[in-house]
């Protein structure tokens, strides 16, 4: 039996996403609650990182391909091959990315997290996330505290995230943590915000303007176990947004 997933016309699109995305299938969520057979799928995974997902072969494929298509494009229209030859450029460098993030995921496996007494977890081994245009990301004492730092300084809109992948089990949680922004223009859409990846994000409070230590949070549900990549993420055109360190945790929320 074969499963074709949907978004094949959209490859790589986000070169940083988990390998165990949260799974909503009925047969991807059976097996991957099952230990052993989530061993299996991260060696799986491993396999054809090494066999069949070689970066040299795929670019270099797509070179010659481009070199062919690009000629007759631009007798056609020289914009469009421009623009053709960008969007080519851009998923060469999303493969070799993608290449990156996944040996990086299957070498630093996430370890349960440890709640106390009271419901919480601290949050360790953050990561910057795979970012547009020309951000910087940083660890940072602000205001005495140690925090998480990503900062901008452009013309054009971006996103930038520092990210940690954790293990849970079923269950409904709230995360949660202080954020600081500065400079950042003021829209619908823009701001620094808690999430976590793959989840609805519409209406969702965002932080934006020069804004002191402000408690943000993001609830969400577990139907079943599986790893979760947390997100602390800055989206606009200009400014810098500040993650306190001490603060972002996980809390087990009672039903």
């Amino acid at each position: 039996m074969t499963f074709l997933t949907t978004g094949m016309d959209q490859m790589f699109w986000e070169p940083g996403g988990p390998i165990t995305p949260n799974f909503q299938g009925l047969v991807a969520r059976s097996v991957m609650q099952i230990p052993e057979f989530r061993q299996r799928y991260y060696l799986r995974v491993s396999e054809l990182l090494t066999n069949v997902f070689k970066v040299e072969s795929i670019t270099n494929r797509m070179n010659w391909l481009e070199a062919r298509i690009s000629p007759a494009l631009a007798e056609y229209d020289k914009g469009a091959a421009g623009n053709h030859r960008n969007a080519v450029n851009d998923l060469r460098n999303k493969i070799v990315q993608r290449a990156v993030n996944i040996r990086q995921q299957l070498d630093n496996q996430p370890k349960p997290l440890r709640f106390d007494p009271s419901g919480v977890a601290t949050i360790g081994n953050w990561q910057p996330g795979v970012a547009d245009g020309n951000v910087r990301h940083e660890e940072a004492i602000v205001d005495g505290r140690k925090a998480l730092r990503i900062g901008f300084s452009g013309s054009a809109r971006f996103s930038a995230s520092w990210r940690a992948r954790v293990p849970l089990p079923a269950g409904r949680y709230r995360f949660e943590g202080n954020i600081q922004t500065s400079h950042v223009p003021k829209s619908n859409d823009d701001g620094a915000v808690l999430r976590i990846s793959g989840a609805q994000t519409t209406g969702l409070k965002r932080l934006a303007g020069d804004a002191g230590w402000t408690p943000l949070h993001f609830d969400f549900d577990l139907a079943n176990e599986q790893e979760v990549v947390l997100v602390c993420e800055l989206r606009a055109s200009r400014g810098e947004a500040a993650f306190d360190l001490g603060s972002l945790r996980i809390v087990r929320v009672l039903k």
